[in-house]
């Protein structure tokens, strides 16, 4: 069988099967940014697959039969199984399976877990510390429950978020670098809660529920800190009972646009250009 020009394949195959009233030669045309679009997709599909964090740490807590394999990953450092464990999800007709509980108390729980080695951040590759809490009030109890990343040898770079009780109404997060505990912009409400610290070699920042706070953005930190413990639970007296779920640690890199990716994205609105000029 007789191959038809190449100008009479390119634009079925990289614009799908719809129906085009497309003369020859505006074919001819949209051919080459037919293909330049089938190239874009491949470098941006390309640079999201490389550009994936490493996952360093990550823990659901569904699979701990038992306390005694919850602590054999977490080393429970204060309380009881009383004071901080296994639980099962604390919202109404919640689907998590189980979590970790910090119970209301005068000597709060404790669970650390250590890495195998620390992780230093670096702009091209920073941290990014998340964990999900239940708050079972929303403020109407003042309490102190949250999590924490610190390095073993010293308090030097270190950082929490959660509930304190500086505040009632708001979430609160610590710079141990910049002076100590901050009372954020996001209010306290029912339920759980997506924390994320982004730490760079020398700034960072928290984001709750996906949006930056605007007390916590780009702070800046000493830096320099390899960072080996992971807290939950804050070891201290509080009021409140409230939950942890869904902890990870990953380490960048940070997503930035390729130079062939800007070079052909550049290419491509100078062909769309050239086109309209020639079809006029």
């Amino acid at each position: 069988m007789k191959r038809p020009p190449i100008n009479q394949c390119l634009v079925p195959v990289l614009l799908g099967k719809h129906n085009f009233n497309i003369s020859m030669k505006n074919r001819t045309l949209l051919a080459v940014p037919a293909l330049a679009v089938g190239m874009l997709a491949l470098l941006v599909f390309t640079q999201s697959a490389l550009s994936q964090p490493t996952v360093i740490f990550s823990d659901d807590f569904n699979s701990y039969a038992n306390d005694a394999a919850l602590t054999a990953v977490w080393t429970r450092i204060s309380g009881t199984s009383a004071n901080i464990g296994l639980a099962p999800d604390p919202a109404a007709g919640g689907t998590r399976g189980q979590g970790i509980f910090e119970t209301a108390s005068s000597n709060v729980g404790r669970l650390q877990h250590v890495l195998s080695s620390g992780i230093v951040p670096t702009d091209a590759n920073p941290i990014i510390f998340s964990f999900d809490l239940y708050d079972p009030n929303g403020g109407t109890t003042s309490g102190r429950d949250y999590a924490e990343l610190r390095n073993s040898a010293g308090t030097g770079g270190l950082f929490d978020a959660g509930i304190y009780n500086g505040t009632q109404t708001y979430y609160e997060a610590r710079n141990l670098d910049g002076a100590g505990w901050i009372v954020l912009a996001t209010p306290r409400t029912t339920g759980w809660h997506t924390f994320e610290l982004d730490i760079n070699a020398t700034t960072a920042s928290l984001e709750i529920d996906g949006t930056v706070d605007a007390n916590f953005n780009n702070l800046t930190w000493n830096g320099g800190t390899s960072y080996n413990w992971i807290n939950l639970g804050s070891a201290l007296s509080s009021s409140l009972t409230a939950n942890f779920d869904n902890v990870s640690l990953d380490v960048g890199p940070v997503p930035e646009p390729s130079t062939a990716l800007l070079s052909l994205l550049g290419g491509l609105c100078l062909i769309a250009r050239s086109n309209r000029r020639r079809m006029a």
